[in-house]
């Protein structure tokens, strides 16, 4: 049943501000973090290892390095081991994301951002940017301990622990490129409850730090059930304190999504020519070349890590804003989000940077200020005096002294990240991410170790062990040592291959000679230790062509030579409900009414995650995505469903079969029920990628027929085009007489920004103490019904085939923790 009433759970949330008057009292955990607070800088790896330039690996290359990988497990383990109330300990850097809602640092909360659930910049231009910063001063911090592990050993293995020690960065995890050998999106470095590392005296089997992370005190996590979980957890068994993560879930949901999410970014990647659109997920910053984001992919993959939880049970950490960077896994998925800001950048050298006013507060952004790329990124220091800004982190490489396999392993020149998009991401991929890392930090050894010293053993990736219980007798994978006390410095510099700042909006893409055309198959031998990377490549070797060998059916070629292209667009409330929600995309209706199924249903084309949590803003805040339809509907075509792949065959048969479903806490909630959501058809063409060039995509049109008549969906053209979801057709707009103001919930009569009728706002219902993913079931009220067709006096289109047209916190005593 659709449990639209799921608004009035939006009131279960209940906030306490860091005002002082309603600060918990002196002594508890809260006040022992703010005791140490200081002046701690963000330098990256400055002054950190050797102090030169190193690969972040892909974590799967990573965990093939025995010397590396043994001193990451060990450093997290250790750092993990950190008290609570230390600012640079594990939960201390974790905590300036969002709860337990306490200064960091001393950066205090601004006067007007009462109840904001930390630092973190969401809907926001700021948002690659602050995560870069975030992202640097965790490596340091990690790289502070790993140097204190590596000392704790003698002999050989000391040695080599401390080589390990001079390269070692922290690693990504790629979910969209394809994994190696057929295997499993989420890798079992992250997914396994143990792991295999080498020891100095062979072989040893320990917990896994990147699978959880266990609190010593939950009660900072200020919402309802994770103030009982002593532990991060993935798509929990229960609310109950003694709930698991059931991780096999993760990890079968994350192959179902694998390709259209890889669609999503290279989408991204090579279509989005617009840097706030590029970086935030607000649908007013959202276009047709951008009609999804850095922020809303990223904003998916969340979700689907932590999972969507039931009506009985709550996602888990990563499913909510304010919770989800304890969960180890947080760190890699933003490493890889950070890399592909890297990547974007370079392929788009003048488009960096850009201003928004701030949808809602944050601890110390005001909501309604202006921000760009000269705001503060607080809380990280680039100085005592100063907090680094957008355009201090635009060189991640010569800042903060880190780089990506794809920038060593070539010459970082706009053809070769080109080249790399295309063979990753494209229709024909023919590398992987961990293939691109393992021929990257490699060097005949360190001659500072004996020889055998250096010599690997065996894959450590493929030992990772998920055994069904925790409890397996295990090796302590930390070590003793005294505190560190290494000095890190600031760096700053012109980034490499990025070019002069502008605040240009419409650059076309760029294209030019490229030296290394053939391809080769990457070695998956054990590269002993690394020389270090200084703005060329470490190792040469033949780069990929992105150019594929796939020969495209003519079934998906339009006349023009172009290959047709379609997408679902789809605009909703962010922080409708207080708490993270799903919008599944359909061909037809799923094939059961269980929800948690539904990924891995043939009739299912694609998911869009919606990140929330919190009392962050109201119901106006819309954020957009795409879910991309064009290989759904090519391996319709290879079914015999469809003829090819034309609109005069697509529009009917989307017509008939485009559906789309939201779900909140494992139940159906009406799109009439949703004030702004919209869901839309969209049609276009692109050019095949070649040599150091990207694709050329045509403009997207939207297909009214397809929508019309079913709720949530666009009814008239003017509603595609409003709120910039197709403003890349921008001279449709004049056709019909400008666009349509603000959002209305489809089928409802409210005006923009209100609620339909029949459904009470979130702030007008009594409180309830209740969990994530636990809302009060009351019975559905009615909807009002989908609007009628409407004549329209315009033609809208008649695309023609003809000539291309390539356009570049819970007190800790009493009150029970308040809930979404």
């Amino acid at each position: 049943m659709f449990f639209s009433s799921l608004f009035l759970a939006a009131s279960l949330l209940q906030t306490i501000t860091a005002h002082p008057s309603n600060k918990p009292a002196s002594g508890t955990f809260d006040d022992a973090l703010q005791k140490r607070a200081g002046q701690v800088i963000t330098s990256g790896a400055n002054g950190l290892g050797d102090g030169q330039i190193h690969s972040r690996l892909e974590i799967s290359d990573l965990a093939n390095r025995a010397d590396e990988w043994s001193l990451y497990i060990r450093t997290m383990a250790k750092w993990q081991e950190a008290a609570q109330s230390d600012t640079t300990g594990y939960f201390g850097i974790s905590s300036i994301h969002g709860v337990p809602r306490t200064s960091w640092d001393g950066v205090e909360q601004c006067d007007s951002c009462g109840s904001a659930d930390g630092y973190c910049t969401h809907n926001s231009v700021l948002f690659p940017a602050w995560h870069r910063a975030y992202m640097a001063l965790y490596e340091q911090e990690l790289l502070k301990v790993a140097a204190e592990v590596a000392s704790s050993f003698s002999g050989d293995f000391g040695c080599r622990m401390q080589a390990a020690a001079q390269v070692l960065r922290i690693p990504y995890w790629d979910w969209a490129a394809n994994p190696d050998n057929g295997g499993d999106v989420l890798p079992p470095a992250i997914s396994g409850q143990q792991v295999t590392i080498a020891g100095p005296n062979g072989q040893e089997t320990v917990s896994n730090p990147l699978f959880d992370y266990k609190f010593t005190d939950a009660s900072g996590m200020y919402y309802s059930p994770f103030t009982v979980w002593d532990t991060t957890l993935r798509y929990p068994t229960s609310d109950a304190k003694d709930a698991t993560s059931q991780e096999q879930q993760a990890t079968t949901a994350f192959n179902q999504l694998r390709e259209n999410i890889q669609d999503q970014v290279y989408g991204l990647l090579t279509n989005c020519d617009n840097y706030l659109h590029f970086a935030t997920d607000d649908s007013s910053s959202s276009a047709g070349k951008c009609a999804n984001s850095l922020e809303g992919i990223h904003n998916t993959i969340h979700t689907t890590c932590g999972g969507a939880g039931s009506s009985s049970v709550s996602g888990g950490h990563m499913t909510y804003l304010p919770l989800a960077s304890f969960d180890p896994i947080f760190w890699t998925h933003h490493a890889n989000v950070d890399r592909l800001f890297a990547l974007w950048q370079t392929v788009h050298p003048n488009l960096y940077g850009a201003s928004q006013t701030a949808p809602h507060a944050t601890w110390t952004i005001a909501s309604g200020s202006t921000q760009d790329a000269n705001s503060p990124l607080k809380p990280f220091r680039k100085d005592a005096n100063n907090f680094w800004t957008t355009n201090d982190v635009k060189d991640w490489s010569n800042t903060f002294k880190y780089t990506y396999p794809e920038f060593a392993a070539s010459d970082g020149s706009q053809d070769a990240i080109i080249n790399y998009i295309n063979s990753l991401y494209g229709s024909n991929t023919d590398v992987t991410a961990s293939g691109i890392s393992s021929e990257v930090e490699k060097s005949s050894g360190n001659s500072a170790c004996p020889a055998s010293s250096a010599k690997p053993t065996t894959s450590i990736a493929a030992r990772a062990q998920q055994p069904t219980a925790y409890g397996s007798s295990t090796a302590s994978a930390s070590n003793s040592a005294s505190t560190s006390t290494s000095a890190s410095g600031s760096g700053f510099g012109i980034g490499v291959g990025i070019g002069p700042i502008s605040m240009s909006l419409s650059i076309p893409f760029g294209s030019g000679p490229y030296g290394s055309a053939a391809t080769s198959a990457p070695s998956k031998t054990y590269p002993s230790m690394s020389s270090a990377w200084n703005g060329t490549a470490t190792h040469k070797y033949p780069a990929p062509t992105g150019t594929g060998s796939t020969v495209v059916d003519p079934r998906f070629i339009a006349p023009n030579g172009s290959t047709y292209e379609y997408q679902c667009n789809v605009q909703t409330p962010r922080y409708a409900f207080n708490g993270s929600y799903t919008v599944y995309v359909f061909d037809g209706q799923p094939s059961t009414n269980d929800s948690s199924a539904w990924l891995g249903d043939d009739n299912c084309i694609g998911i869009m995650g919606i990140l929330a949590g919190g009392e962050m803003s109201g119901h106006d805040i819309l954020s957009s995505g795409s879910v991309p339809i064009t290989r759904h509907l090519q391996k319709q075509c290879k079914a015999g469903k469809l003829e090819d792949m034309s609109e005069a065959n697509v529009t009917p048969y989307m017509a008939k079969n485009l559906n789309w479903k939201i779900i909140y806490a494992g139940e159906e909630v009406h799109p009439n029920a949703l004030s702004g959501f919209k869901s839309s058809f969209w049609s276009g063409s692109s050019t095949k990628a070649g040599n150091g060039l990207l694709p050329s995509w045509s403009d997207f049109i939207p297909n009214i027929d397809v929508t019309k008549g079913k709720a949530g969906g666009v009814q008239q053209l003017a509603e595609a085009i409003g709120n910039e979801i197709g403003n890349g057709i921008g001279a449709l707009t004049s056709a019909i007489g400008g666009i349509l103001p603000g959002p209305t919930g489809y089928g409802s009569p409210a005006a923009s920004g209100s609620w339909p009728a029949q459904v009470s706002p979130a702030e007008s219902t009594p409180a309830v103490t209740q969990a994530y993913g636990s809302p009060a079931v009351t019975s559905a009220p009615s909807y009002p019904a989908s609007p009628e067709e409407e004549e329209e006096t315009v033609t809208v289109y008649v695309t023609e085939y003809e000539t291309v047209c390539p356009c570049q916190s819970a007190p800790t005593s009493a009150p029970a923790a308040p809930t979404y």
